[in-house]
């Protein structure tokens, strides 16, 4: 146990060093930064959008129109002069709608013809965020158009209810789920059923890309450096080495894993309150009990961890058919494409509906079950998370095994030689 000790203080010297916390540091810097700066750019365009009207129609109609505007919460300025010119101005000015109501706009609707308006969008950049910006023109013109079909039908049936001949049918959405019935719509609770589990592919990637890195440069640099001779030929066990790194390595992920978590958490939540009908999304979640809660976030840590580790012992296995730090590296990305299989899968496809194939190979890979387990534990498919924990216990305890051996043989310190013999025949 002291001898333990000794390697894994070792290795987590060797691991919490500036130079491999710098970049990890960074990157969570940089989500903070990003988080900042979006609620700061949210707050400086937090005022109504601008908008400046051109009627050319002059009619009760027309006016209504500016009216709606303002009614939508837009900062709404007229102008009489022609469309190029208010187009250049808009353009220095800082608006960024120009809605052109043409003359007989008014006679049209009147004469229960379509009338026609123009709007014109002032194209500054491509954004999330500029996209939203554009509902409030579209909700006036859709008010609007309610209006005007109300007043039609009223004259056309004066004894009539307008809502019920604007609307003949009316939907009323439910969920079932288990027995249990909660008013709402399927596509908003799926919604946010993903709005939930969102953040734990992304912390699994990057944890795991720059743990994996991190153990195998870590293997690179004792080959490379020859300090890994050394400590194999003293009277230390060569399941301690084993274990002492892969403990180090786990350690320190398990530490990133939550501070990525708060990290990526504080950016996501940047974007609250952009998209219409979040809080309404969460209702049916939330009737029909499909939202995380403590037990839930334990159950995705643990998996969380247990499939960080069965990423580290692979990439040691790995690393040690490398000669230096850089091939130890590039001998981990199988272990990359192998993490993409269950991100995309689960991204595209429900593992309650899938096809058996699909099934098959998430359960068969172990790094799916960071996936698997939030959904899991919201629709209380607990098999999968205990399948999940015992799977991943077996095949990071299989392959730390494979390290040991791969250790006791001495293989890793002839791999260099043996491909060399093999070699010098064809040349």
């Amino acid at each position: 146990m002291k001898t333990f000790s000794v390697l894994l203080g070792k290795e987590l010297r060797e691991l919490l060093n500036p130079q491999l916390l710098l970049p990890f540091v960074s990157v969570m810097v940089v989500f903070m930064f990003i988080g900042k700066a979006i609620r700061s750019e949210r707050q400086r365009t937090a005022g109504p959008e601008r908008v400046i009207v051109i009627d050319e129609d002059k009619s009760a109609i027309s006016a209504r129109m500016g009216q709606r505007l303002a009614e939508a919460g837009l900062d709404v300025a007229e102008s009489h002069g022609s469309l190029d010119t208010v187009l250049e101005d808009a353009r220095k000015l800082n608006y960024n709608w120009v809605v052109l109501v043409p003359s007989g706009f008014g006679a049209s609707v009147a004469g229960a013809e379509q009338a026609k308006l123009s709007v014109y969008g002032i194209f500054r950049g491509a954004s999330i965020t500029q996209s939203f910006k554009a509902l409030g023109i579209s909700r006036a013109i859709e008010g609007l158009n309610a209006e005007l079909l109300n007043a039609r039908l009223s004259l056309a049936y004066p004894d009539k209810d307008t809502a019920f001949l604007r609307r003949p049918l009316e939907r009323a959405d439910y969920v079932v789920f288990k027995g249990r019935v909660a008013a709402g719509s399927a596509e908003a609770l799926a919604q946010a059923v993903m709005g939930q589990t969102v953040i734990i592919p992304m912390v699994l990637i990057m944890v795991i890309i720059y743990a994996s890195q991190m153990i195998a440069a870590s293997v690179g640099q004792e080959k490379e450096n020859k300090t890994l001779e050394t400590l194999l030929t003293t009277p230390v066990s060569r399941v301690s080495v084993v274990a002492a790194k892969m403990t180090a390595a786990a350690l320190f992920a398990l530490v990133a894993s939550g501070i990525y978590m708060v990290a990526f958490g504080y950016y996501m939540s940047s974007f609250a309150g952009e998209m219409d009908g979040v809080g309404s999304q969460l209702g049916p979640a939330q009737a029909l009990g499909l939202v995380m809660n403590v037990k839930a976030y334990l159950a995705v840590g643990l998996a969380l961890f247990l499939a960080v580790v069965c990423a580290l012992s692979l990439a040691m296995v790995l690393a040690l058919f490398a000669d230096d730090a850089r091939g130890a590296q590039v001998a981990v990305t199988p272990l990359m494409l192998t993490l993409l299989v269950p991100f995309f899968l689960t991204l595209f496809f429900d593992f309650g509906t899938a096809s058996t194939l699909i099934k098959v190979i998430l359960l068969a890979i172990p790094l799916s079950y960071p996936f698997l387990v939030p959904r899991a534990m919201l629709f209380g498919d607990y098999w999968i998370v205990l399948l999940g924990y015992a799977y991943m216990t077996l095949f990071a305890a299989g392959t730390m095994y494979l390290a040991a051996r791969l250790f006791a043989s001495d293989k890793l310190l002839t791999t260099k030689l043996l491909f060399r013999r093999r070699r010098r025949p064809a040349e």
